[in-house]
């Protein structure tokens, strides 16, 4: 765990693995901008409820949660075994269910905070990339995995928005594991939702990062 505290401040709170743990710098420094603490767990944390609660303990409120699990893994369904979905599961939908359930009950007594999943495009458009291309293209374990955080999300969003809760899916279109410059940018959407007002709170966005040769042309 890494962490940044002061006594009564409101937190912001990443658990992130390899793929996303890239954001942990940017994200930290958009917190410290508005005098949030910040801390960084492992997405696969064995008790996340515990870091609510230490929080609590602290008089610390977690404002912002961010969730970014898994890891990409190339194959067709044929090619992957059982033992790789099953991992694929756990690491996205059973640890971002737990993580997600702990910053809620965190969130409810006060009727505020914002929670966001990270997704990626396979879980919608996995078969896109590889019509075109080997066998390889495919991510089969991971757009299924990411598919089912995306269906959480969109439960917990429904569920929990009424009661002051945002919850958000941040689909991203960039290649596994995040770049730095890629990493800010998923961290800036992240703070943008964060910030939206709840007359208006997206529920799910669609974020493509440029990269250095795509910015170079004109679209």
């Amino acid at each position: 765990m890494s962490s940044h505290t002061v006594s009564g401040q409101a937190m912001v709170v990443l658990f992130s693995a390899g793929d996303h743990r890239a954001i942990a710098p940017a994200l930290q420094h958009l917190a410290h901008a508005q005098s949030m603490g910040f801390e960084s767990h492992p997405a696969d944390a064995a008790d996340p409820e515990q870091v609510f609660s230490r929080l609590s303990a602290e008089h610390q409120q977690a404002a912002l949660v961010v969730f970014g699990g898994g890891q990409w893994q190339a194959g067709s369904a044929l090619d992957t075994p059982p033992e790789a979905w099953d991992a694929a599961w756990r690491s996205q939908c059973l640890q971002g269910a737990r993580v997600g359930q702990a910053a809620i009950q965190a969130m409810r007594p006060r009727g505020a905070g914002t929670l966001i999943f990270l997704g990626h495009t396979h879980s919608v458009t996995d078969a896109q990339p590889a019509r075109h291309g080997p066998p390889q293209a495919f991510g089969a374990v991971h757009a299924a995995a990411s598919a089912g955080l995306r269906s959480l999300a969109q439960s917990m969003a429904r569920g929990f928005g009424p009661q002051g809760i945002h919850v958000a899916h941040l689909c991203i279109d960039s290649p596994l594991p995040l770049s730095t410059p890629a990493a800010n940018s998923v961290s800036r959407a992240c703070w943008s939702l964060h910030a939206q007002g709840r007359s208006a709170w997206s529920h799910e966005v669609d974020l493509h990062v440029l990269h250095a040769p795509e910015l170079t042309h004109d679209h």
